[in-house]
């Protein structure tokens, strides 16, 4: 672990001094978006000098300021992106591959080589956004058609994954990123757009349903028939290991699984009794996940009789402590908008300036479930570094988006690597408003670092400027002749 420190050091040592010395010693000067850099140095020193004890943002200020300082051509930014883009999609189909020989398909919320349904839900959306962004490139490079069916055919097939996990907050980011897709296409196309539109969107759904009962088949069929089960360590006791038969009622069938995912999905159209809320109250808590509460998902509707006479409800308590939770009545907790709103109320109440250590995160929502993160990335951000840190990393987060939306929507050939900007950061805020993903070491924040490049380097936008000007400058001597 030292080892690894000192050579880091001395390696980003070099590249700093190396920068350094191209400013000022050889006056090259990065073509750079000064005032975005400026905000951006400003939010990782407020990370580094917040009462936080993480690690992590000074190897991403030196790591990530040498990658913003260095100047890469289009050429090289083409090079950069779509390498980045095989490298997920080709680590996706080698992860999934070893997932469905060797991981057995016994929980209702799959997740493939992941312990968790969340982890590899955002997992699939990372990719889906990848498959996107190659969709977009083959378009606007005029491609053959073959590699756009094929890139449609590989949204509809990572939908179908992301389908799998039953993670309601990943399937409606991925909806909204092939929205916006197809949106951009309408925009930028002269003739038959709405037509167009319409089949590109009624093309992918009709492929999703096609495709899924292959991949349901893939996941369910194939550990279970010609290879060994194996486990983690973070799953579960009861996760089948070894050479079990397909007729294990431990497995999932299609049924069980729909039944599950469809009320999961679209629960909120069933009927309800007079004390549920209307459609409205419905669709809102549709919005917000329930935590993966055992003690929620056991407890049945018709077990929640309302008292005949009405009882007063005890007061939140602060969450800070096991023997005083947000929420003290188990009844609760079957109310997933109570459940956010109770974490979402204790972070606000501790937030300050400087932040919190890590040993100080996390919420006692019962006395039997501990929250150990905000379930909002951005929350999580003021409270781990303060709310000054917090709202420069919303602020950046947001002028990258839109610069990246309006280069897109330009509609230039050359630059359509920002559509990479573009979905990376609406995967990384979309799903991060309702779960964390800022974890050091996953794709999604890493990414994000990436892709930030966009707003803080010029990205070729002197180029023109500078092809203009010296236009203009042959132009005066010819005249001047």
């Amino acid at each position: 672990k030292w080892v690894t420190a000192v050579i880091n050091v001395m390696i980003y040592g070099y590249l700093v001094i190396r920068i350094l010395m191209r400013i000022y010693v050889e006056k090259q000067a990065p073509r750079m978006n000064w005032p975005a850099l400026g905000v951006w140095v400003v939010m990782m020193l407020g990370m580094i000098f917040s009462k936080n004890e993480s690690v992590w943002p000074v190897w991403f200020l030196a790591m990530f300021g040498c990658f913003y300082l260095t100047e890469y051509t289009k050429e090289e930014l083409d090079a950069l992106f779509n390498g980045m883009l095989n490298g997920i999609i080709i680590g996706f189909c080698i992860l999934q591959g070893f997932a469905t020989m060797y991981r057995a398909f016994d929980n209702l919320r799959y997740a493939g080589m992941y312990s968790n349904g969340n982890m590899y839900a955002v997992f699939c959306l990372i990719v889906h956004a990848a498959i996107l962004a190659k969709w977009y490139q083959f378009k606007q490079k005029g491609s053959s058609p073959a590699w756009r069916v094929l890139a449609g055919l590989g949204s509809s097939t990572l939908a179908a994954y992301c389908f799998l996990s039953i993670g309601r907050t990943a399937i409606i980011v991925l909806c909204l990123n092939t929205v916006l897709l197809i949106a951009l296409f309408f925009f930028q196309e002269k003739r038959k757009r709405l037509l167009k539109a319409a089949g590109r969107l009624i093309g992918v759904v009709l492929a999703v349903i096609l495709i899924f009962p292959v991949v349901f088949s893939s996941v369910r069929v194939i550990p279970a028939e010609f290879y060994s089960a194996m486990i983690l360590s973070g799953d579960a006791g009861n996760k089948i290991q070894g050479m079990v038969p397909l007729e294990d009622d431990r497995y999932i069938d299609m049924d069980e699984f729909l039944e599950e995912a469809l009320g999961r999905l679209f629960w909120f159209f069933q009927p309800k009794d007079k004390e549920e809320p209307d459609i409205v109250g419905r669709i809102g808590r549709f919005l917000s996940p329930a935590l993966k509460v055992y003690a929620a998902e056991k407890i049945n509707e018709g077990d929640l009789a309302l008292a005949e006479e009405p009882v007063a409800k005890k007061p939140w308590g602060s969450g800070l402590d096991q023997n005083d939770p947000v929420l003290t009545d188990a009844d609760e907790m079957v109310d997933p908008i109570k459940v956010r709103w109770a974490i979402y109320k204790t972070y606000l109440g501790r937030l300050n300036l400087w932040g919190h250590g890590n040993g100080e995160d996390g919420v006692w929502v019962t006395e039997d479930y501990f929250a150990p993160h905000a379930h909002n990335v951005f929350l999580q951000i003021m409270f781990s570094f303060g709310i000054l840190t917090g709202v420069l990393f919303l602020g950046i987060v947001l002028a990258a988006l839109f610069h990246c939306l309006k280069r897109c929507f330009s509609g230039e050939q050359e630059g359509w690597f920002f559509i990479v900007g573009v979905f990376m950061i609406t995967s990384f805020a979309g799903f991060g408003t309702l779960e964390v993903n800022w974890r050091l070491g996953q794709l999604t924040f890493t990414a994000l670092f990436v892709v930030l490049y966009l707003l803080l380097h010029r990205c070729g936008q002197e180029d023109t400027k500078v092809e203009d000007e010296v236009s203009l400058s042959i132009r005066s001597r010819k005249g001047k002749r």
